[in-house]
């Protein structure tokens, strides 16, 4: 699970202006963090509820212990107040390929803006996807790695070439990184 947005009625401004408008549950730990400017509080942690048997899948229980948690933590007046709650679901691998495809694809969109061709090929995106998957932070660490791993490495080779020494890059991942080979 990862983000929760409890959206705030216009109504209580008020109670917006005190209260919280995010909440972070952590599924793995059971957490709910509550944030508002740089003030953090967590509940929940020691919560292990959930349902016996196979009356729910694992979104569901998930769900259920967020809720849960925030309930034993916040009072029912400012539940109430809250006009949604959405529970996210994690990462896959195969979510996070997507991601890596986009991601290298916005890169690419920037090159072409610059007059540059750029292509990968899957070795790449195994690449990236192998170093950067985590279910705690979720595509976070990917765009750290997509710029230290191969916007540095290519910006590293265009500088070297000059100006005009540069009209094509293309990736490629082999012996556990990524090698740049620019025409």
């Amino acid at each position: 699970m990862g983000l929760i947005k409890a959206a705030i009625s216009s109504a209580s401004t008020t109670l917006a202006d005190q209260w919280i408008e995010y909440f972070y549950c952590d599924s793995l730990s059971n957490d709910v963090l509550i944030e508002k400017g740089v003030k953090q509080v967590s509940a929940g942690s020691n919560t292990k509820g959930g349902a016996l048997g196979f009356t729910g899948t694992v979104s569901d229980m998930d769900r259920e212990r967020a809720m849960k948690a925030l309930g034993e933590f916040l009072r029912p007046e400012f539940i109430n107040r809250v006009d949604e709650i959405i529970c996210f679901n994690k990462l896959t691998e195969e979510n996070f390929r997507g991601i890596a495809e986009l991601m290298l694809g916005e890169v690419r969109d920037i090159m072409t803006e610059k007059g540059l061709g750029f292509a990968w090929d899957e070795s790449v995106v195994d690449y990236l996807v192998k170093k950067s998957y985590s279910l705690t932070y979720g595509a976070r660490n990917l765009r750290r790695t997509i710029q230290k791993d191969i916007e540095d490495e290519m910006a590293s080779v265009i500088v070297e070439r000059g100006s005009g020494g540069v009209k094509a890059i293309r990736l490629r991942a082999a012996d556990g990184k990524i090698v740049v080979e620019a025409e």
